[in-house]
């Protein structure tokens, strides 16, 4: 089933699970993991992941736990 994308594909709109590794410090496969946690949003065109450019380091809360 073809991926359906509300924003353009655009080098200013998406960046790859590389390039977000680089910019947070962390290992590929720790991005792989978010996105497929659902802790961050991600779009797979072929066999490369892209994850929207602005996106926001997740919150290291574990979510339905009391602060």
């Amino acid at each position: 089933m073809p991926v359906k994308i509300k924003r353009p594909l655009t080098s200013l709109n998406w960046v790859t699970t590389e390039e977000l590794a680089k910019r947070w410090h962390l290992r590929i496969d720790s991005v792989r993991l978010m996105i497929r946690d659902g802790r961050i949003p991600g779009k797979k065109i072929g066999k490369m992941w892209i994850i929207p450019a602005d996106v926001q380091y997740p919150d290291r809360r574990k979510r339905g736990t009391a602060t």
